[in-house]
């Protein structure tokens, strides 16, 4: 939410790539958004510990490469783990914008 601008157009057309020990998965790409709301299916890692990091980088789609729009990193303990629980999370790294998990 309230995610930096990228574009030219006032706009970015974000996505978020998520890494736990190694392994990525990723969103799709939400076009023309400055808050976007990602229908993903749940992402399912097998990890090691409750210690083990999550890292979220989320990313603007362009056609030549990727440009970096913020970072999170969470321990996986520390990441919402029931259903219907909601928590967000300001991005590092850029002047504003959040990622809102559930």
């Amino acid at each position: 939410h309230n995610l930096v601008s990228m574009d030219d157009d006032g706009l970015s057309d974000p996505y978020v790539r998520v890494k736990v020990e190694g392994r990525t998965q990723r969103t799709e790409v939400v076009p023309d958004s400055l808050s976007p709301r990602w229908s993903t299916s749940t992402f399912v890692f097998g990890v090691s510990s409750q210690h083990a990091l999550v890292e979220f980088e989320c990313l603007d789609d362009d056609v030549v490469k990727s440009d970096p729009m913020g970072r999170l990193t969470l321990r996986v303990g520390d990441a919402p783990g029931e259903l219907g629980h909601v928590a967000r999370h300001p991005l590092a790294e850029v002047p504003h914008g959040d990622l809102e998990l559930e």
